[in-house]
């Protein structure tokens, strides 16, 4: 029993003196990742922001507020904790945030650059939006008014339209092509496209866009955007309005049409289906590019 009771002794004490060396070891480590996440570096002044996001040649992300309720407040607090957001933010993007009405103490010059602003993108009162602007045109990429109390679904949205995250992945939106084809230099491919009812359309898309060489050759070269007109399912309102502006603008009169631009934006040909598969397009499509 005395070798026992001994025994016992000698473990509790063992036990009595690892413990708080592991507990320190624990908050040692909890803060050592404290530290390594870096706080989102947000600007609060449009005319600081512009002069960051043209000296890093990155695209601006404004962040507008106007007397946010709650749920808004959460959503932003998410958000801008989120360490990917953070992480893609820094590296990727110029993040301006402005809150509406301005502060009592702004200066003249605060209240002037902000009116402008207003006034140029015809920005409406709402409690939280979220900008997306090409530094180099100042034309509006993309706007969300966030409805989903997931930040996630709106993080995506913006890394895929990134043009150093661009992948070769098809997109819906003419004016993030064009910022990315700026920054990367590659040309645009337009799809313009019925994609529920026009067969041909269909054939483009099995014959062509979905063969690996293409997608080889477009991870590469292009970016790509397809334009849709569908009949089964009609896009929303704005984006229908959008297509059909874009439709006008390069004369697209009948589907499926594929247009091309160089990263200047100028037009440098045209196509659609074409026999002879893969190889015979992007012979095509290679041979508008050289020009």
């Amino acid at each position: 029993m005395h070798l026992k009771q001994l025994f016992r002794i000698f473990i509790l004490t063992v036990f009595i003196q690892f413990c708080p060396a592991q507990s320190a070891l624990n908050n040692n480590d909890t803060t050592a990742d404290a530290n390594d996440t870096k706080p989102i570096k947000l600007f609060t002044s449009l005319l600081e922001g512009e002069k960051n996001a043209a000296k890093t040649d990155t695209p601006q992300l404004l962040i507008l507020t106007n007397e946010l309720q709650s749920v808004h407040e959460q959503y932003l607090k998410s958000l801008l904790s989120n360490p990917f957001f953070i992480d893609f933010t820094q590296k990727s993007l110029t993040a301006i945030k402005l809150e509406f009405p301005l502060k009592s103490n702004s200066t003249e010059e605060e209240f002037k650059e902000v009116t402008e602003f207003v006034k140029k993108y015809k920005i409406k009162k709402r409690p939280l939006q979220f900008m997306l602007i090409n530094s180099k045109t100042g034309e509006e990429v993309l706007r969300v008014n966030p409805t989903s109390d997931d930040p996630a679904v709106l993080l995506k949205k913006i890394y895929q339209l990134l043009p150093d995250k661009y992948k070769g992945q098809w997109i819906d939106n003419f004016k993030a092509a064009e910022m990315i084809s700026q920054k990367t230099g590659r040309h645009i491919l337009i799809n313009f496209t019925g994609s529920d009812w026009c067969i041909w359309c269909k054939s483009l898309k099995q014959e062509i866009f979905e063969q690996i060489a293409f997608k080889k050759y477009a991870r590469k070269k292009l970016v790509l955007v397809e334009i849709d007109f569908p009949r089964k399912n009609p896009l929303p309102p704005k984006t229908a309005l959008e297509n059909n502006k874009l439709a006008e603008k390069f004369a697209v009169r009948g589907y499926p049409s594929v247009i091309i631009l160089n990263p200047d934006g100028q037009l440098v040909g045209r196509t659609g289906y074409v026999r002879g598969g893969v190889v015979e397009f992007l012979a095509g499509v290679k041979q508008m590019m050289e020009n």
